[in-house]
């Protein structure tokens, strides 16, 4: 968006663990890292495109797990750096998210 304005909310349905695959981020990214990649629509189709790419020198050891239980609630800065890793348990790990937007911003195509 134009500004950029995107939250992402993170319902954990269940407790999410670094064995089942809980978020995992990197602290203050969203302060130094431009968005490199975004949801385009275009007639039927929804596909994710790169724009502006920008190599990002991190590591795995720069991130954090953010676990927690069932119930809990992770916003999440647009441009912050986050990711899961494989469940590695035998137990799931359900979640539902959404994201917001000012509804003053603009969408390019």
């Amino acid at each position: 968006t134009n500004p950029l304005s995107c939250y992402g909310l993170w319902f954990a349905l269940e407790d999410a663990t670094t064995e089942n695959g809980c978020l995992w981020a990197i602290t203050g990214s969203h302060k130094e890292h431009p968005c490199q990649k975004r949801f385009t629509r275009t007639e039927n189709k929804v596909e994710m495109i790169e724009v502006d790419k920008v190599e990002h020198l991190t590591s795995d050891e720069d991130f954090i797990p953010l676990p927690v239980p069932k119930g809990s609630m992770i916003i999440l800065d647009g441009g912050l750096l986050h990711k899961s890793y494989p469940n590695t348990s035998n137990k799931s790990r359900q979640a539902f998210t959404l994201h917001i937007v000012d509804s003053k911003a603009t969408y390019s195509s």
